[in-house]
């Protein structure tokens, strides 16, 4: 049996997490926060400096920034080329691609079946409805490191393929593997503008 809570019981339970705002940093991440900045700073101070940065430089802060977070240098290309992306598809193991275009399928299958369909209707005093419309650009985050995960792709962008999403922006840490490259052109099957 699910329990039913009260407001006040509530209250004093489940509704007392704090806010990730209210959690501190960890020493070993505050040291990095010193050497990369030169001064302590909160989490919100280093996510708002590096955001302004990007706002007023915008690729050339994502390229410092890169080489200061990942020790990366992506000076040469920010974004993956289509030929890249077809050498990753066809360097996989053709069982790891069967397992990936399934997944695909089955998750395409899964979000098409759900009603996001709109409506109207005038039978409760007035014109009353939901109008669903896509929206035109999305952009999804893919962690990289030692273990990629190519599910991260194929959850995020099924979804914004069934509901009509033009372009589809995907970034992920350097180096980017080959299996998160063989992902993204498994969904540049369906004509979306993916980069």
């Amino acid at each position: 049996m699910i329990p039913i809570y009260s407001l006040e019981d509530a209250k004093k339970t489940i509704l007392m997490r704090k806010s990730i705002l209210d959690t501190p940093a960890s020493p070993q991440v505050n040291d990095q926060i010193m050497k990369l900045f030169g001064r302590a700073l909160t989490l919100q101070e280093v996510v708002k400096t590096i955001i302004d940065d990007v706002v007023k430089k915008r690729d050339q802060a994502l390229i410092e920034w890169t080489k200061k977070l990942d020790s990366s240098d992506i000076s040469t290309s920010i974004e993956i080329r289509s030929k890249q992306m077809d050498e990753a598809l066809r360097i996989i193991d053709p069982e790891t691609k069967e397992v990936l275009t399934k997944t695909r399928d089955r998750i395409l299958a899964f979000h098409r079946k759900q009603p996001i369909s709109s409506w109207t209707t005038n039978e409760l005093g007035g014109s009353l409805g939901q109008i669903i419309t896509p929206i035109q650009i999305v952009g999804f985050y893919v962690p990289g490191g030692s273990t990629p995960l190519p599910s991260t792709i194929i959850h995020s962008v099924c979804p914004a393929i069934v509901a009509g999403v033009e372009e589809i922006i995907i970034v992920s840490p350097p180096p980017i593997s080959p299996i998160i490259l063989a992902t993204c052109n498994l969904m540049r099957e369906f004509n979306i503008n993916l980069r």
